[in-house]
């Protein structure tokens, strides 16, 4: 399947079928359309992946049994119309495997086109280093002859030109956006046991209050796996405060979680206390997004932490939060909500702790010009035209706008679409959802290194200390020594940055750095003065600016 119908048990699994493969759809008519289409003046043919992200003609059984595979047939034939010198060779490549892709395009049997985000291990620091590394073709002018930038939705378009350049050029194209994680919350029973609905502007202790008050015999008051628990320390900018420039040593950065190292240590214990005193959380280490989905939809846990597609996923699949409001026989606006995640009480994340994420599209370096040029027309005909074609050719078979606006499809990469789509995401999942939504689609972005120090052409020492130090603290039961544990990473992790070097200048390094901490010193300053003063400002003074001073 192709075209993100079928049911999904983890969050690979569920963004394979729905999140990075939301822009998929089409076939038919757009109004200005990116992709012109190549005019037949060679004969091409590009490897497809049966997983996406344009996959192979589906048969004839497939489009029988599947009106998303008939819609996406037909989007397909379209493009292939015109584009009659183009043909399309199936290949069996899972792009959803980070080792498998990487090891696929350094063979030359990767795909034409692949899911951006997964040679990067879906962080932006990988990512950019794989493109560094030339697993990517670069596609710079045809991003800029496209006019694609200039077409983005007004959402997405600063978070793609501040993250996905790299050294002023571009390997990827934008497939998808949606604004991030939250939790996902029972209304119901929330309003039914008399407790506080979530706010915009709530912390993790308004959570484990909620969670507590939900809570009863087998059912806990939220699912969570191992980075849903780490979100707790976070919320804090634990990520921030705890990593310095180091200049001075060979890989340009170092860890310090000493300094802090009460403060840090409460965290941890409450979030620790909330698992194994409140007893209020459901989780385990083997646990993925599909079982903490699942388990909400059971009703064995009352929220659950998660992307916000997850909400919007397609009616036609057999476990959804629709499924948990049909069997209720309720609305599904009456039984779920879904709330951007909390801040942290310093004050942290107060503009908007959840961040927008866009999946993006790239395309072997192996390819020629030719060849390249049509996997490039493929993607933008798939994202422009043919995503709002099949959206209409979606609600002529079906009537029902929920398999519209599905995943990621209620906030459309190119600002043109809306416009042309049947009805409006807000009759599909409800205006108070959509505000929500689109309250959050106006958060600031947090500044991060990539936008303004270069990437990497090595990945770098792996955050393996410190995942074992959460897994160790969400995990296991009894006394925890946080502090003494954190002081026992920092150790670990710096130590291990002696093996590797920078490809940044010192001195270039140095100056991008003073301009990331000033952006972060302005940013903080102006959208959450709280955590300024109270966390950040010290910190900068005394920590950062002496470090690259030195």
């Amino acid at each position: 399947m192709v075209n993100g119908l079928s049911e999904c048990t983890s969050r690979r699994e569920f963004l394979k079928a729905a999140g990075a493969l939301g822009a998929a759809l089409g076939a038919g008519v757009f109004a200005s359309s990116c992709s012109g289409g190549l005019g037949g003046s060679s004969d091409v043919t590009l490897s497809v992946s049966t997983e996406g992200p344009y996959g192979p003609m589906p048969t004839k059984e497939e489009r029988k049994a599947s009106v998303g595979d008939e819609a996406y047939a037909q989007a397909l034939q379209a493009w292939l119309d015109k584009n009659p010198g183009v043909s399309l060779k199936r290949v069996a490549v899972d792009i959803w495997d980070q080792e498998t892709m990487t090891t696929a395009l350094a063979g030359g049997t990767a795909p034409a086109a692949f899911v951006s985000n997964v040679i990067g291990g879906w962080g932006d620091a990988g990512i950019r280093s794989a493109f560094l590394q030339g697993l990517a073709a670069d596609v710079t002018e045809l991003v800029k002859d496209s006019k694609l930038i200039g077409r983005l939705a007004d959402y997405a378009k600063p978070l793609w030109e501040q993250t996905w350049t790299v050294n002023g050029s571009y390997y990827a194209g934008p497939s998808s956006y949606n604004v991030g994680d939250g939790i996902h919350y029972r209304r119901d029973l929330i309003e039914e046991l008399g407790l506080k609905l979530p706010t915009p502007d709530w912390t993790w202790a308004d959570v484990r209050e909620l969670a507590a008050g939900m809570t009863e015999g087998k059912r806990k008051g939220i699912a969570l796996q191992d980075w849903g628990l780490e979100n707790i320390v976070s919320a804090e900018g634990f990520g921030l405060l705890t990593t310095l420039p180091a200049p001075d040593t060979s890989w340009n950065w170092r860890w310090d979680y000493a300094a802090n190292v009460d403060y840090w240590a409460q965290i941890i214990g409450e979030m620790r206390a909330m698992r194994f005193d409140d007893k209020s959380v459901l989780a385990d280490i083997a646990f993925g997004d599909g079982e903490i989905w699942n388990a909400f939809i059971r009703g064995e846990a009352c929220m659950h932490l998660n992307n916000v597609v997850y909400y919007t996923s397609s009616p036609t699949s057999d476990t959804t939060h629709m499924t948990l409001a049909k069997n209720l026989e309720k609305p599904l606006e009456e039984v779920v909500g879904w709330m951007p995640l909390p801040m942290g009480r310093n004050g942290y994340g107060a503009s908007g702790v959840s961040q927008g994420q866009i999946d993006s599209v790239s395309f072997s370096p192996d390819l020629d010009d030719d060849e390249l040029a049509a996997a490039f027309d493929l993607y933008l005909f798939m994202v422009g035209e043919g995503f709002v074609s099949q959206t209409n050719f979606l609600y002529d078979k079906t009537n029902d706008l929920k398999q519209v606006y599905s995943s990621a499809n209620i906030t459309p990469v190119l600002r043109d679409s809306l416009e042309n789509m049947p009805g409006s995401p807000d009759e599909a999942w409800g205006k108070e959802f959509m505000d929500t939504i689109r309250a959050a689609t106006a958060h600031p972005l947090i500044p991060v290194t990539a936008w303004y120090i270069p990437a990497e052409d090595q990945t770098g020492p792996t955050s393996e200390a410190i995942d074992d130090a959460f897994s160790k603290w969400f995990f296991e039961p009894g006394r925890a020594d946080a502090a003494g544990d954190l002081r026992r990473t920092e150790e670990v992790r710096n130590s291990q940055t002696v093996g590797f070097t920078s490809s940044v200048p010192d001195e270039e390094f140095v100056t991008d750095a003073r301009k990331y901490y000033e952006a972060h010193e302005r940013f903080w300053r102006t959208h959450s003065p709280t955590f300024y003063e109270e966390a950040f400002r010290d910190w900068y003074e005394q920590k950062v600016l002496p470090a690259l001073d030195a």
